[in-house]
């Protein structure tokens, strides 16, 4: 199986002071090292390796994360069904060519909703993973805010899309880490853009849910496939259907492209 290496992951992550216009950047380290790994130096000093990186990862209820997922038949869209997209940890079916062949062993077909997963995922392999939160820089939350709310978006009402993300931030702000910066040290990362989670009115025929907009979210930062301006909020590129698991396999899919006779070329750039 291939890891999520497609996404810049673990990433740099940009979490926000609260001083006007000032950011602190935080960067994660892609290397599997055990975590709390000490490293001794001579002298009988011990240096941490994990200084200023510790993160803790808050174990949330089930109903926020997994139980969002054991009933996929829940996420089903208008035009197509998920429960194909939630195999292969997550990643989708293997891509076959029109042949009906397997095209490469790290082409899946990922769904572009998909990212909370597989970044919670990544997450459990971060190598400064702590479970005593006094230590850590940053409190990630595994809140699926995106499925969760794909599942009611297009037929039920507001209160229905706004249920448990009201619990969620509850569930978060009665908690002691809470209480140390008043959230501005945690982050999650909701799976769908985020104007799903900007509705500004409680009227039902409005779209999304209004998640983004409660105060205990707005101390968080957010890593979304698509951001808003709002200064706490910052866009990661959504899923690929390219998984590679090692450097190899990038090279070789590379090498495979250059060789391919193409006529015609094109590229395209996007803006808001």
């Amino acid at each position: 199986m291939c890891l999520f290496n497609t996404l810049p992951l673990p990433l740099p992550l940009l979490f926000h002071c609260w001083a006007p216009n000032s950011y602190v950047s935080f960067v994660m380290s892609h290397k599997h090292i055990p975590v709390n790994k000490v490293i001794e130096w001579a002298g009988n000093e011990v240096a941490d390796s994990c200084l200023d990186q510790y993160i803790h990862v808050h174990d949330l209820l089930q109903k926020f994360n997994d139980d969002v997922i054991k009933n996929c038949s829940w996420l089903r869209k208008p035009w197509y069904e998920t429960c194909p997209y939630l195999k292969n940890s997550r990643f989708g079916h293997r891509v076959e060519n029109p042949s009906g062949d397997i095209l490469e062993k790290c082409w899946f077909q990922t769904n572009q909703f998909v990212l909370e997963i597989l970044f919670h995922n990544r997450m459990k392999n971060y190598r400064c993973l702590t479970n005593d939160s006094s230590l850590a820089s940053t409190i990630f939350v595994p809140f699926y805010a995106g499925l969760d709310v794909g599942r009611y978006i297009w037929t039920h009402n507001a209160s229905t899309r706004d249920a448990l993300g009201l619990d969620l931030v509850k569930w978060v702000a009665e908690r002691p880490e809470w209480k140390r910066m008043w959230g501005r040290d945690h982050f999650f990362v909701p799976g769908r853009i985020a104007w799903d989670f900007h509705r500004r009115s409680d009227t039902d025929s409005y779209w999304g849910s209004k998640l983004l907009n409660l105060p205990e979210a707005m101390n968080m930062t957010i890593l979304s496939i698509e951001s808003t301006s709002r200064g706490n909020e910052f866009a990661l590129p959504y899923p690929t259907h390219f998984h590679p698991s090692s450097e190899i396999e990038i090279l070789r899919w590379q090498n495979r492209i250059r060789k391919q006779e193409r006529q015609y070329l094109f590229s395209f750039a996007g803006a808001p």
